[in-house]
């Protein structure tokens, strides 16, 4: 029965108080990734919290999580490693246009493809007919219009603006 009882309890409550610490520390933001050698392939899970004082988040918690491990429904017995990875993302909500920037490590220009349907903006590189990233963004508002993203990549960064409809 190891971790239960009052002296389980209190070293979590341990724990929780050094990763507050250590969030305070970092300016409101804390990244944490893991990875695990299986042999064939990486698996690689990784979180980013954000407290309400981080100016990037509007003024609200946020945990977001990223890399190649997918929850598994219940029945398989566990998570799942795929070959893609969801990036991280942020996404900015300004007065004119909305930006987002998607981590993108070792991505190629020629094989990102970005759709925007309504408030749902879908990123996904392929290539050599494996998708390697893949990520969904609901954005902060409705009906932006399609025809005002731009995008540029530099430096592993997907840089996408969408202006909002006046």
């Amino acid at each position: 029965m190891d971790g239960f009882g009052l002296g389980g309890l209190l070293g979590g409550l341990d724990k929780l108080m050094k990763l507050a610490a250590e969030l305070d520390d970092a300016g409101g933001e804390i990244n944490k990734t893991e990875e695990i050698d299986l042999g064939n392939r990486k698996a690689v899970f990784g979180v980013r919290v954000r407290t309400l004082s981080d100016k990037k988040t509007g003024g609200k918690n946020a945990a977001e999580t990223f890399g190649n491990v997918r929850p598994a429904p219940a029945s398989s017995g566990g998570p799942a490693v795929t070959d893609e990875r969801e990036p991280i993302t942020d996404v900015f909500d300004e007065a004119a246009e909305i930006k987002i920037y998607v981590e993108l490590p070792g991505a190629s220009e020629k094989d990102i493809s970005v759709h925007l349907q309504g408030d749902i903006l879908e990123i996904a590189v392929i290539a050599s007919g494996k998708r390697l990233f893949y990520k969904e963004v609901l954005l902060p508002i409705p009906a932006l219009a399609a025809t005002s993203l731009r995008k540029t990549y530099n430096n592993g960064v997907l840089e996408i603006v969408i202006a909002k409809s006046v």
